[in-house]
């Protein structure tokens, strides 16, 4: 009897295996790493039997037959045959299908035993598990599938299963050392980062002193002609010619100068200094940048409320929300921004066409149908860089297309529309115009895979596949005045990232489930085309510069390309002759991905703060190489990752120097600076894609970004 006052009585909530390996469980159904090692997951229930059962066999041992299955479950792996969501059923239901599904494999005794039970699941789809909540919860931020945090979750353990047998994930691996040096040189980057953003802060001038430190005008030309060249062609704003007209009084009439308007030309001159390729203009006229905006956003916010419902007024606004995508921002303030935008446009009824108001002149009517167009446009891409549903559906609004005519064919005085030339002619709107085309499959795209209530269904993903295929072949198609390679580029990479989304939660589980073997091919395709643009100055500079659209497109599409080499390894590991066969694609594909590197390290000397995009591509890199190498894993990504640690950690005290002078870094624990350095985002411990892992970073940098930030910040 002495001996049952023993026994623990504190509840055991952890599953059996997390437990053994004493390492954080989340408690699911099953648990992630339980899921992850294709393991079952075992939970002890309290009673006094305190034994467990052995762990299943592995499903080929248990007799599953794969065919039998791909040829007894129907395509549309998210709704039953009836069109209803699977999720909505009755537990009933899900019972009947795990029970259909468990006749092919072999019954345990586990099932029977009174301390142990085992988690079932259904793997028919993403997720079908019964009020399941769809997205990914981080710091009070509910992010959908669409969101780069995703892509991380497939990479949350360092070393993949079955590489390296008994020592996988196993922290006695870990070379304490080594570890600690990253650990302390990726704190060290989130000071130094922490310090610059602190100097650009500085108080913002008001209008008229903003006014003052404007360069002289011969430069101010030059910059309002980059704008013009780069940013207005797929994001109309301005109509040119009234826009020229107002800037030549603009210094020759002081005293009539509109307030709106300096907001304007401020914000057109802060988005041409961002993409001008000049270094002596841009680099000293950078740091104003900062201020002109705070100051165009200022006026903005205090200004009265009839100044901002005009068109000029909704122009100075879309401008700021174009040249907030250039400035140092959590893109999720861009947003927000964006919100306010949109809001404004409904508000001023933009979302209803201009033939529903007979009294509205046409120039009116055309400018309203621009700014919907880039309004929209500039919600769906901030919508997908940070997974959330759109807040306007394709039935929201009636809006029509622009014409497809240039700015010098009408104006304020035109009575009624100008005759409508081929659509094969290039004008200042062809390329708004062929990006609206897609506009509401790419929203619909967005929606369904952001959606935190409901499963995608591979029916629906198949038909936004097919809908999205005419817009990108449509931005190849010649023409009798072909656009320039930048716009191309522009094009392909404004649309075809829908199509990566759409498809890369399918994609990681195409290894184990052969029907998603389309998605796999079309994400290994995309990213190709995405990585691979025609070469153009303008559009290589734009790729360093902008905060969120174009840093998320390359590490996205980089660590996409990583997942699919990994497979590859993984698929050929049996056959040794395979693997040596297919050893010159995998390069290929290994030297696409290298050539991302040299522009994350270019981003942060332009001013890039977060060292994450970084590291982790070195890591995903050094993964490859010591898998196809034989070399010890777990070393060489640590490795790896110190090398690029201080890379980055360098240029950032380069960029600080710059900035204010040196700087002595405040002396603290590594681990306490990480916890609030926003790494969080990419590496916490319990991120986890449903699907097949590729890239595996979990136990290693669970103790490598130690210190997660509360997920519900007050």
């Amino acid at each position: 009897m002495a001996s049952l006052h023993l026994k623990r009585k504190r509840p055991l909530f952890s599953c059996v295996e997390c437990r053994r390996r004493k390492v954080r469980c989340d408690r699911q159904d099953p648990c992630d790493r339980c899921l992850k090692a294709k393991i079952p997951c075992l939970y002890q229930d309290g009673s006094e039997n305190g034994e467990v059962q052995q762990p299943l066999p592995p499903a080929k041992q248990c007799g599953l037959n794969y065919g039998a299955e791909l040829a007894s479950i129907p395509i549309t792996s998210g709704r039953s045959s009836d069109g209803v969501p699977l999720h909505g059923r009755p537990l009933e239901g899900l019972d009947s299908q795990l029970e259909g599904h468990s006749r092919h494999g072999a019954r345990t005794d586990s099932e029977h035993q009174p301390g142990v039970h085992l988690r079932k699941y259904h793997e028919d789809g993403l997720s079908h598990q019964h009020g399941r909540l769809r997205g990914t919860l981080s710091k009070a931020r509910l992010l959908g599938t669409t969101h780069p945090m995703t892509t991380y979750r497939q990479c949350d353990e360092l070393y993949p299963t079955g590489v390296h047998g008994d020592v996988v994930g196993r922290k006695e691996s870990t070379k304490p050392a080594l570890l600690s040096e990253v650990q302390s040189l990726i704190a060290s980057s989130k000071r130094v980062a922490r310090a610059i953003k602190k100097t650009q802060m500085s108080p913002f001038p008001a209008l008229d002193e903003a006014i003052v430190s404007m360069p002289p005008r011969d430069v101010v030309d030059t910059l309002i002609e980059h704008y013009f060249r780069v940013a207005e062609g797929p994001f109309r704003i301005l109509h040119i010619p009234s826009f020229r007209r107002e800037y030549a009084t603009f210094y020759d009439e002081p005293t009539g100068r509109r307030p709106v308007f300096t907001v304007i030309l401020l914000l057109v001159v802060s988005i041409g200094v961002c993409v001008c390729r000049d270094v002596a203009i841009e680099s000293p006229l950078r740091p104003r940048t900062r201020q002109w905006t705070q100051t165009a956003q200022s006026w903005l916010s205090n200004s009265m409320h009839k100044d901002r419902t005009t068109i000029f007024g909704l122009q100075a606004q879309c401008l700021l929300s174009l040249a907030l995508q250039f400035q140092q921002l959590k893109p999720q303030a861009v947003w927000l921004a964006q919100g306010n935008l949109l809001r404004t446009a409904i508000y001023m009824g933009l979302h209803r066409d201009g033939r529903h108001f007979p009294k509205m002149p046409f120039f009116h009517a055309e400018m309203r149908r621009r700014l919907w167009s880039t309004i929209l446009e500039l919600e769906v891409q901030a919508m997908l860089d940070l997974g959330m549903a759109p807040l306007t559906g394709e039935q929201d609004f009636d809006t029509e297309p622009p014409l497809n005519i240039d700015d010098d064919e009408f104006d304020e005085t035109t009575p009624e529309p100008p005759r409508s030339p081929a659509p094969s002619r290039w004008t200042h709107a062809s390329l708004q115009i062929l990006l609206r085309r897609s506009l509401k499959t790419r929203l619909q795209v967005v929606r369904l895979m952001n959606d935190s209530f409901s499963d995608p269904s591979y029916d629906d993903i198949l038909r936004l596949t097919r809908a999205l295929g005419p817009s990108l072949s449509d931005a190849g198609q010649d023409t009798t005045a072909p656009p320039t390679a930048f716009h191309r580029n522009l094009a392909n990479y404004l649309t075809r990232r829908f199509l990566l989304a759409l498809h890369r939660p399918f994609a990681a589980q195409a290894l184990h489930n052969p029907r998603y073997y389309y998605s796999r091919k079309v994400c290994l395709d995309c990213a190709l085309l995405l990585l691979s643009p025609e070469p153009d100055p303008d559009f290589n500079h734009m790729l360093l510069v902008t905060v969120t659209l174009f840093r998320h497109i390359m590490h996205y599409t980089a660590i996409t390309l990583c997942m699919e080499i990994i497979v590859q390894i993984k698929e050929d590991q049996l056959e040794p002759e395979l693997l040596r066969l297919h050893q010159g694609n995998r390069d290929r594909l290994l030297a696409v991905v290298r050539s991302v590197s040299p522009v994350t390290e270019k981003r942060l000397h332009m001013g890039e703060t977060n060292v994450k995009s970084h590291v982790f591509l070195h890591m995903a890199i050094a993964q490859i190489e010591a898998m196809e190498q034989g070399l010890d894993l777990h070393e060489h990504v640590l490795t790896a990752s110190k090398r690029s640690a201080e890379q980055a950690l360098r240029i950032l005290r380069s960029q600080s120097a710059l900035g204010n002078g040196n700087m002595e870094e405040t002396p603290g624990s590594a681990y306490t600076s990480v916890a609030s350095s926003g790494l969080e985002d990419m590496f916490h411990p319990s991120f986890h894609e449903d699907g097949e892992v590729d890239l595996d970073f979990g136990d290693t940098l669970s103790s490598l970004f130690t210190g997660w930030a509360d997920q519900f910040p007050l």
